[in-house]
């Protein structure tokens, strides 16, 4: 960059965290170009590439395969151009310090040119954090946008059943107060559902509310109680009408 402004100028117009102003030229100073290390350092965090460290001194394959393990990093200019996509249209490879960028789908005329940054094997918010921390932005690609709406979908499912539980156990407190109770049944609820029958006249409502109650309660997880309720329920069906059999017919 000191010896050749050309070189500088092509280099200052990577991005560099936009806290350096929007100027890309070069400035003399004295004579020589002026070098603002600060920026120069990072373009080089934002823009830079890995890549094995493997030198033509390596002639044994233990000291190679040692170096390969080494990583260099290094800016290629009309690579460091393109963006990051957990789902590139471009790999990269090296040859020395050669970078090969092969196409890994059709790619129209005019597209613009993805490589993966880093691998997404991480959880999205690892991955998310982790871009945030060393390049500055968040990753809004095809993958990422299908996994935080997978996430919302399944946090609003959750949402949805919790609500669910919620207002099915004020409908049960409202059948056990308002219909049972109110109809001179005795409820007791615990682990066990019991519900005493001494004083209380048998009606539709207090049957359709019983059926409704076993249907909440099976939506709970709670079978055996569903089951308590139910068999509460047939008791109405016969009290009313007289006819076990007809109850598995009239409600299955």
């Amino acid at each position: 960059m000191l010896w050749n402004p050309t070189l500088a100028s092509q280099y200052l117009d990577h991005f560099d965290g936009g806290t350096f102003g929007n100027s890309k030229e070069t400035k003399l100073v004295d004579g020589k170009v002026a070098v603002d290390t600060f920026r120069v350092h990072s373009i080089a965090q934002f823009n830079r590439f890995s890549c094995p460290s493997v030198k033509s001194s390596d002639a044994l394959s233990d000291k190679r395969e040692k170096a390969s393990e080494e990583r260099s990093t290094g800016i290629w200019h009309r690579a460091s151009y393109s963006n990051h996509s957990y789902l590139p249209n471009v790999n990269r490879a090296f040859v020395g310090d050669m970078m090969i960028a092969r196409a890994v789908k059709d790619i129209a005329a005019g597209e613009e040119i993805f490589m993966n940054y880093m691998p997404w094997l991480h959880v999205l918010d690892d991955r998310r954090k982790e871009l945030k921390e060393r390049y500055g932005f968040e990753c809004h690609c095809r993958l990422c946008q299908t996994q935080a709406a997978l996430a919302t979908y399944k946090d609003t499912i959750r949402s949805i059943q919790e609500c669910t539980r919620v207002a099915l156990r004020h409908f049960l407190d409202g059948v056990r107060d308002a219909v049972l109770r109110d109809e001179g049944y005795d409820v007791a609820t615990g682990k066990k559902v019991e519900i005493g029958r001494g004083n209380a006249v048998p009606k539709m409502k207090t049957l359709i509310a019983a059926r409704y109650a076993a249907r909440a309660l099976q939506v709970l997880g709670n079978a055996n109680a569903a089951d308590a309720v139910n068999a509460l329920a047939k008791r109405f069906f016969v009290d009313l009408c007289g006819l076990e059999e007809a109850f598995e017919a009239a409600f299955g």
